[in-house]
This record gives C-alpha cells, sequence and structure tokens, in this order.
C-alpha cells in the first residue's frame, strides 16, 4: 500500500474494516464504524494479532489508533503497510502533528483527527469522511496492460501549468511522481487531500527528494516554471492572472465542495476557464469523485488530460470516476505519468 503495486477495485456490500486500538477506547470505534455501516471483522490490541487477523480476516480496511499505549504505532503502521493486503487509516489526537506527518511518510492512507471520529455518528457529516465514501476490496483481476512509454506528446500547445490532483496514497505517488522531473518543467499545482497543519511539512519533505523547488502554496505566489506549489490544508486553491499578466495562486476558504477544501474540482476549474489548451491535468489515486467533474471541464478546454491506471492506483476511485465521465484522455500507469510529464518538461525546454 503506498507504493502503487497493488490494485483496488470498488465492491458491493459493507466495508470490512479491522480496528486496531486498546481495550479502553474499543467500544467507542466500533459502535462508530457500526453506525455508518461498516462491518468490523475485528479488534487487536497487540501488534502480533494485528497482523494475524489481517491475513486472517482480509479486512477491505484497517484503522490503527495512533494514541494507544499499549502500542508502538509507528512500527505496527509500517509493518500493516507492507503485508499490502488493505489499506490502513490512521487516527491520533489534534496535537501530534510530528506523528501524523511520519504516519504519512509511513505510507498511511488517510490520516483521521480523533474528534472526527465522534462526527461518524452525525449523518450530516458521515458523507465527507473516508469510510462512507469507500468500499474496497483487493483485486482478484490481472492488471490491464498499459503502455510506459507515452505514444505522443499530450497537447499541441506549449504546456504552462501542470494541474495535479490526488487523495489516498497520493503522498507515496507524488513523491514518485515529482521525483523524477527536471528542473526545466512548467509549473505545478498539487491539491492533496490533507489536514492543514501538515501540508506545510509534506511540501518540505517533496522539496527535499526532487529537483524542483515544492512549497506549500501562500495568497498571491507567483506560478512558474520549475516550482511545485502545494495546496495548503483548509484553502482551495486556484489560478488567477495578475496586474502584469503573470500566473498567480488564489486561495479562497469558501465552503467546501464536495465535502473537499481544497477541491481537486476547484483548480481543474480555474485551469480550465483560465489556461485551456496550456495545462495539463492529471488525475491520481484517490476515493470518491474529486476532480472528476474538473478534469472534464479541462478536457472540454482543450487541455490535456490523464488520469493514474488502476494498477498503479492505491485507490482507484478518483480516477475511475473520471474515466466514467470521459474526463480522461489517457490512462498511464504512474510511472509512464512521471515519464510523459518530463517528456514535456524537455519538449517546453527546447521549444
Amino acid at each position: 500500500m503506498g507504493t502503487g503495486e497493488e490494485s483496488w477495485e470498488l465492491t458491493v456490500g459493507p466495508i470490512r474494516v479491522l480496528v486496531v486500538t486498546d481495550r479502553a477506547s474499543l467500544q467507542e470505534i466500533t459502535d462508530l464504524l457500526r453506525g455508518s455501516g461498516v462491518e468490523v471483522v475485528g479488534a487487536a490490541f497487540a501488534a502480533e494479532t494485528a497482523l494475524a487477523l489481517l491475513r486472517s480476516a482480509q479486512p477491505s480496511l484497517v484503522t490503527l489508533d495512533l494514541d494507544a499505549p499499549l502500542l508502538d504505532g509507528l512500527q505496527l503502521l509500517g509493518m500493516l503497510v507492507r503485508e499490502r493486503i488493505a489499506p490502513v487509516v490512521t487516527f491520533c489526537r489534534h496535537d501530534t502533528s510530528a506523528l501524523i506527518v511520519r504516519a504519512v511518510a509511513l505510507g498511511a492512507s488517510e490520516v483521521i483527527q480523533r474528534s472526527e471520529l465522534r462526527a461518524w455518528g452525525d449523518r450530516k457529516s458521515r458523507p465527507s469522511l473516508p469510510l462512507q465514501r469507500v468500499q474496497l476490496a483487493p483485486s482478484t483481476r490481472p492488471p490491464r496492460a498499459v503502455s510506459e512509454r507515452p505514444r505522443s506528446r499530450p497537447a499541441p500547445a506549449r504546456a504552462e501549468v501542470f494541474a495535479v490532483g490526488a487523495s489516498t496514497g497520493g503522498t507515496s505517488a507524488l513523491t514518485e511522481l515529482l521525483r523524477p522531473l527536471p528542473a526545466s518543467t512548467p509549473a505545478i499545482v498539487i491539491v492533496q487531500h490533507m489536514l492543514a497543519e501538515f501540508t506545510h511539512d509534506f511540501a518540505a519533505r517533496l522539496d527535499a527528494a526532487c529537483n524542483l523547488e515544492v512549497r506549500e502554496a501562500e495568497q498571491g505566489d507567483r506560478v512558474q516554471r520549475g516550482r511545485v506549489l502545494l495546496a495548503r490544508g483548509g484553502w482551495h486553491t486556484g489560478l488567477v492572472r495578475g496586474s502584469d499578466g503573470s500566473l498567480r495562486v488564489h486561495l479562497s476558504d469558501e465552503a467546501p465542495v464536495g465535502n473537499h477544501r481544497p477541491s481537486v474540482d476547484v483548480l481543474f476549474q480555474s485551469c480550465a476557464e483560465l489556461l485551456g489548451p496550456t495545462a495539463v491535468g492529471v488525475l491520481l489515486t484517490g476515493l470518491g469523485d474529486d476532480g472528476a467533474a474538473g478534469l472534464l471541464a479541462m478536457r472540454n478546454a482543450g487541455a490535456a488530460t490523464v488520469v493514474q491506471d488502476e494498477s498503479s492506483s492505491a485507490c482507484f476511485g478518483m480516477p475511475r470516476a473520471a474515466i466514467e465521465r470521459g474526463a480522461a484522455e489517457r490512462v498511464l500507469s504512474l510511472r509512464a505519468i512521471a515519464q510523459l510529464l518530463a517528456g514535456e518538461a524537455l519538449y517546453c525546454y527546447n521549444a
């Protein structure tokens, strides 16, 4: 999980969840999950039990309590992720930001504040939470054959911006996507569903891992070649033209779109309206359907549009939604998408 080497497909039926926590929290957590229509297939209070149940019960999702006093949450997270049986959703208290950043780095598919678990009891808030949106199971179908070499450039126009959207599994995917890109790469603007407390640290981690300048987007930031701007958690991120004609970031705290803020759709829609065929839209792994409508708007405006394929996605929900709407011009593996963007960067540099 998080490496892009396994695939997941939507299934019919309840989400089968393995709960890993302490005894004191078990009743609260299982009650909340069952109230959301989730089937709890097991509970574990120790690492050995968690791994054994993971292998025997074959759940479609694991929830891991990073605050459980008798568990080494981060070590166990790494062990669960390496099993590659099911996505691992972690939760912890609001004030443990360093812990959450490390969990993301280790491959956690989602990070949820403990206070958000209680919100699952409120029917109005459930659609915005990961477990209400997803029904996952390991795919038994063989991966579809996808060419690792893009057949041609994504668009005839010179790309001005790569707009990228991601959610569950996106932290690992973005690292893999950005790492091989040269410093000549056109501007990249990313929306990754992530809490506001952690986008700055995630941007810093990406900055250290690749050749490009990566930073958390701020109001009025210039969008330029060689720079990657990561949407700040809690703020919609779109693009506008400055008075000098330069491309700038516009942040907004307007209402969530599709229960997300930042929303991939907001970024993609602004690219469609402002850039047309000089943008490239890329939709990566994630749950739900955020980005599908915006990617379709980009394609209708003449932009090249690419989605990550099922075999390399941790969660295929967002790419699948885009494909079903006719928004995807191409469906490529993550490696092929990186090659495509690198090729576009070289083209722009030599143009």
